[in-house]
């Protein structure tokens, strides 16, 4: 994982686990900033939609960048101008 600070790589420092979430405190490498990520076991069956989705989108962008014009996606359930990262953040995928 990258630091929130500076965008360094991170090593855990402790692992805190429990029945639905696993805590782990992190120290940065670079610039010593201490901080805790929390991960919790999500069903496959509630990612794949939200991959799915995300990975359309991520597509629509791609393609319209490559013919020249700007896409601003709109989704059915009201959001607009998501923020489509560049690739994955999370280890899940």
């Amino acid at each position: 994982m990258y630091c929130i600070v500076c965008n360094a790589r991170t090593e855990v420092e402790d692992t805190i686990t429990s029945t639905q979430n696993t805590y782990r405190h992190r120290r940065c490498r670079n610039c010593g900033a201490d901080f805790f990520t929390d991960e919790v076991v999500v069903p496959s069956e509630k990612i794949k939609p939200l991959f799915t989705e995300w990975s359309r989108e991520r597509s629509r962008k791609s393609r319209a960048k490559k013919k020249g014009f700007d896409y601003d996606p709109k989704f059915s359930d009201g959001r607009e101008n998501i923020q489509v990262p560049k690739k994955p953040t999370s280890p899940l995928f």
